[in-house]
């Protein structure tokens, strides 16, 4: 996973539960803001851009996501989760 307000891939599971407790701390409601979505048979693909604002801090983020999906056991899972924020936000 390459998440929005980390500088390092979170690769383990109890990295991605890491980033994901301090990303939710701040108690984030995000929106999309534009998105294409492409689907195959067993796999799909969503990007685009979305924005995040914090509830705690006012904080709001604008950030680019690519979300790579496969369709196993009658669920969508996400395979790949990629996150960065807009670089004219840094």
């Amino acid at each position: 996973m390459l998440a929005t307000l980390a500088n390092k891939p979170r690769l383990t599971v109890a990295e991605k539960k890491s980033y994901f407790k301090f990303f939710l701390i701040n108690k984030p409601v995000g929106k999309i803001n534009t998105r294409k979505i492409e689907v195959g048979y067993d796999t799909a693909v969503d990007a685009g851009i979305y924005t995040f604002t914090f509830a705690k801090t006012g904080a709001v983020v604008k950030a680019r996501y690519t979300f790579t999906y496969r369709f196993i056991k009658n669920k969508w899972l996400i395979t790949c989760h990629h996150s960065s924020r807009m670089p004219e936000d840094n």
